[in-house]
């Protein structure tokens, strides 16, 4: 978690659901500072309101969206936020997701060394924040032992090189491919490693999560 400033508009969160699954949100709050800081603490109270319906993630991302425009047009402001949140179901096998105009997750495959996107039309939905009436949809994905998730703010990859020429979605994810097989924080070193290389400032220039 690299924030550019004191203050973040990234975060996330792990909760439990249930006895046998774990739900991961993220979010990036457009903008930084204390302003961007204030929606990411209001959209962290609306998440803990609703956490009864965490199971299932179009629902709880439709939720928070329309009690997030609410609160937004009551206070006179233009903000959004995007979001992508997944339960990694043990007891089922699987993965449910939803995306709020957030980049796709990454679901790591150690036993096949590849990283795909977790990704399908159906679980795609606007940003929040903005349409009070938007409705988010659930995908499924199966998962095996030793699966992982990776997810990631767009400050992660949204860096450039000497020529100005941005580091990918795609590049970041065959860079995911390539250290599949490693342990999880030498996957992690490794990916931002490679990053930071590709970087001309060697650094991030906006929050990182």
């Amino acid at each position: 978690y690299f924030p550019t400033g004191d203050v973040s508009g990234d975060f996330f969160s792990v909760f439990p659901v249930g006895e046998k699954a774990a739900g991961v949100l993220i979010c990036d709050v457009m903008g930084h500072g204390v302003r961007s800081a204030l929606i990411t603490g209001i959209i962290r109270g609306l998440v803990e309101e609703h956490a009864k319906l965490a199971a299932d993630p179009g629902v709880l991302l439709t939720r928070i969206n329309r009690a997030l425009t609410v609160i937004l047009e009551q206070a006179g402001t233009t903000m959004f936020a995007t979001c992508f949140y997944v339960v990694a179901d043990v007891e089922r096998a699987e993965l449910r997701f939803a995306n709020a105009g957030h980049p796709c997750a990454l679901h790591v495959r150690c036993d096949a060394a590849s990283a795909e996107r977790l990704d399908d039309q159906q679980s795609r939905g606007p940003v929040m924040g903005v349409f009070p009436s938007a409705t988010y949809a659930t995908a499924t994905r199966s998962m095996v032992r030793g699966d992982r998730v990776m997810l990631f703010t767009d400050g992660l990859y949204e860096v450039e090189d000497a020529t100005g020429a941005l580091f990918s979605e795609e590049q970041l994810r065959a860079t995911a491919s390539r250290h599949a097989g490693l342990e999880p924080k030498e996957f992690f070193d490794r990916v931002l490693g490679d990053i930071r290389k590709y970087s001309q400032s060697g650094t991030f220039e906006d929050d990182v999560c």
